[in-house]
């Protein structure tokens, strides 16, 4: 399943072209896979099992904020400045569950990433 939405205000100011802009941005993704390996009839296997269920969750959202403001000194010059922010938080489990002789497995994997910016034309 993918969701992707953006929302964007801008307020214009009296003075032309002077304008302050928002804009936040959201991308998730969330997929879940879920098999199962039967093994029938099955002769000198090298395992001690008879099959095993494989269950994998992942999840990932991308969240970003912007915020810009153009300033005009004059006909020819403006100041552009804004700042950014992008927040991604993911996270993925992973399960193997065996039918008969083995050992269950189970995996999480949490992972955050943030970066922000200051910038200025």
């Amino acid at each position: 399943k993918n969701l992707n939405a953006r929302i964007d205000y801008q307020h214009k100011f009296r003075r032309k072209d002077e304008m302050l802009t928002f804009s936040y941005m959201l991308a998730a993704t969330r997929v879940r896979t879920n098999s199962t390996t039967d093994y029938f009839n099955a002769q000198n296997m090298p395992v001690a099992y008879q099959g095993y269920v494989s269950d994998d969750k992942t999840n990932f959202q991308e969240h970003t904020f912007q915020l810009d403001y153009v300033l005009p000194l004059n006909k020819s010059n403006k100041i552009e400045t804004g700042v950014k922010y992008i927040y991604r938080p993911n996270r993925n489990t992973i399960g193997v569950f065996y039918d008969g002789e083995g050992i269950d497995v189970a995996s999480r994997f949490n992972h955050s990433m943030q970066i922000a910016a200051v910038y200025s034309v």
